[in-house]
């Protein structure tokens, strides 16, 4: 019986002294701002742009179109600051009187903010540190669609 003990005895040591790991998403380093946008989506090719026209403060700013299909607008910021401004600029400009479902959250000091417009255009806006995204497709399914083909779900 001591013999049983002192062997288990470790292992609830180890579980007990060990501190709980919160599972926060994937981590993920952004190295160049086209590497965030997929050539492809639905068989259109990718149209990128220069995108300063809301934020000229922004380190670098691009635009994609994926037809009328989605669109994709990145900009990078020096402070995280500046990109918090910048996504509550944003959600600004989503008019909340004509959509017909929004959600805000604010997680691991990254906001999100994801809509459906009465029409169906689904949009979803979010921060990764000092980084600022806005996603818009035709519909939500394609929204998800378009977020997952393009591999930035991890940055959510």
């Amino acid at each position: 019986m001591k013999l049983k003990f002192l062997c288990i005895a470790p292992f609830f040591f180890m579980f007990a002294c060990s501190k709980p790991k919160l599972y926060t998403g994937f981590e993920y380093k952004i190295n160049s701002i086209d590497e965030l946008f997929t050539p492809k989506f639905h068989g259109y090719r990718v149209e990128i742009y220069d995108n300063n026209r809301l934020f000229p403060n922004a380190k670098q700013s691009k635009r994609a179109n994926y037809g009328a299909e989605a669109s994709l607008e990145v900009w990078k910021f020096e402070e995280n600051s500046e990109a918090e401004e910048a996504f509550k600029k944003l959600i600004t400009e989503v008019n909340t009187t004509n959509l017909a479902d929004y959600k805000r959250t604010n997680t691991s000091g990254n906001a999100t903010f994801s809509y459906t417009a009465k029409d169906g255009i689904s949009g979803y806006i979010w921060t990764n540190q000092y980084w600022l995204f806005k996603a818009v497709a035709k519909n939500k399914e394609t929204l998800n669609d378009f977020l997952l083909k393009a591999e930035l779900a991890k940055l959510q």
